[in-house]
Formats: C-alpha cells, sequence, structure tokens
C-alpha cells in the first residue's frame, strides 16, 4: 500500500522563539500557546482495505506521541513553550453524525517556554535573575512532563481505537460531526482530517465547517484500485515510501 506524505500544520505563522534572557531585565513569564484543535475521521468501511484504516491510526498515535517531546537540549537552553492540543477521533459509519458511536475527546495540557538560563556576565541582577530562573525551569519541568505524559496515554488510547467496519459509508457527515464536536473552535487554530476512500453512500448530514480546512488523505477503493491513475487524469503516482508522516503542529 502506498499513500502519499501529508502534513497539517498549527500555522501559517513561524513558531514563537523560545524566551532569551538580557542582562539586567527581568525575566518575564511565558504564556501559553493558543491551544491547538483537530478533529480526525477515519473510515474502515468495506469499500477500503481495512488496513490502511488501521495504518492511518497507528500514523495518528505516533504523531501525538511526540506532542510534548522535547528535543535533547543542553542545560540552561532556552525551550519552546508547547500548545496544548484537543484531539477528536471519530470513525465513519452508517449514521457518522451520531453521537452514540465510539468517539475520543481527550486534551492534551500545555506548557510555556522556559527563557535561557541567565548568564552572570556583566549581569549585577545576576543572583537575583538564577533564582527567579530556577523557579521557573521547575514549574516548566513539571508542565513539560504533564503534557508529555498526557500524550503518551492519549496516544496508547488511540492504538486501541476501534474502527467500525462492516457499516455504510456517511463520510462527509463524519468530518461535520468532527467540526461540531470541536465547536465553538474555528479558524487557524483547528485541524480537521478524513482519511477515506471518498466512496460516500449515505446522505450528508450536519456538514457545516465555517470555513475549516479539511486535509484528505485518500486512497483508492478496493475495487477501483487499478483505474486511479485514469480516474486522476494521468497525474497520479504512487509514493515509493511506505511510511507516512503526520504532523499535527
Amino acid at each position: 500500500m502506498a499513500i502519499a506524505a501529508c502534513g497539517l500544520s498549527n500555522s501559517s505563522a513561524p513558531a514563537p522563539a523560545p524566551a532569551v534572557h538580557r542582562a539586567g531585565r527581568p525575566l518575564e513569564s511565558a504564556s501559553l500557546p493558543q491551544q491547538v484543535e483537530t478533529g480526525n475521521c477515519i473510515d474502515g468501511t468495506s469499500s477500503s482495505a481495512y488496513a490502511y484504516a488501521v495504518h492511518m491510526r497507528d500514523i495518528l498515535a505516533d504523531a501525538i506521541a511526540g506532542w510534548a517531546r522535547q528535543p535533547a537540549q543542553l542545560a540552561g537552553a532556552a525551550r519552546p513553550p508547547i500548545p496544548g492540543l484537543r484531539f477528536v477521533l471519530r470513525a465513519v459509519t452508517t449514521n457518522s453524525y451520531s453521537t452514540d458511536g465510539a468517539a475520543l475527546d481527550v486534551s492534551i495540557p500545555g506548557a510555556p517556554g522556559l527563557a535561557q538560563q541567565p548568564s552572570p556576565n556583566n549581569n549585577p541582577s545576576f543572583a537575583t535573575d538564577i533564582q527567579r530562573w530556577t523557579v521557573k525551569m521547575m514549574s516548566w519541568k513539571q508542565a513539560s512532563a504533564a503534557a508529555n505524559s498526557a500524550a503518551a496515554a492519549l496516544a496508547a488510547r488511540v492504538r486501541r481505537y476501534q474502527v467500525a467496519r462492516g457499516t455504510w459509508s456517511a463520510i462527509y457527515s463524519c468530518i461535520g460531526a468532527a467540526a461540531a464536536q470541536l465547536a465553538p473552535a474555528h479558524g487557524p487554530r483547528t485541524r480537521l482530517t478524513l482519511m477515506s476512500d471518498l466512496e460516500n453512500n449515505r446522505p450528508v448530514t450536519g456538514l457545516d465547517l465555517r470555513g475549516d480546512a479539511v486535509l484528505m488523505v485518500t486512497i483508492c477503493p478496493a475495487h477501483a484500485s487499478a483505474t486511479c491513475p485514469q480516474r486522476c487524469g494521468g497525474r497520479w503516482q504512487p509514493s515509493p515510501r511506505r511510511d507516512t508522516a503526520i504532523s499535527l503542529r
């Protein structure tokens, strides 16, 4: 199975730079970045290979596991803030807009950034600055550990998520339900992802995206796998990569 690589970005703007301490200036507490809201629909219905849905579910789990992971840094280095994440996962079913289907709706707390450790060089306020920085560093460690723990727990739940099988495909109603579940959140911090063969065969219910962008990760339905290049005007090429990375940021 070859799937084109894809990504989600939490903003078109560059990520905020970590705060840097300057001698003689007070250390300001970093505020939490805005929470990212993401709704995801996985289609495991009969028209597509179930292995595809399981594969995409595991890729989502990998992305969540790395949400709050911090890169290795030298002691005293500045640390960027970790945005909070609200993660909704739904499965396409016959009645995808119904709220009685299995769904995940879990949040990962964010963590503020940490300024670079103050330097004693030419810094008459170093004694005060280092004490304040140490307090902030301990708070950052606690918040970062809590975010990382929550991300690991959510990733494990996603890997256990049972994608529905053997139903009709109300595909667009599923993404509508995910958007409704995230309401009132809309706009650049909202991410909707649909993983499906796009073979919708049920009436569309509740599709009110209010301008939210939707990333579609698609494969050919089983019955049309031999004709996909022709259906796409000859522009489709299978990806040589077997692994697909999705960044929720």
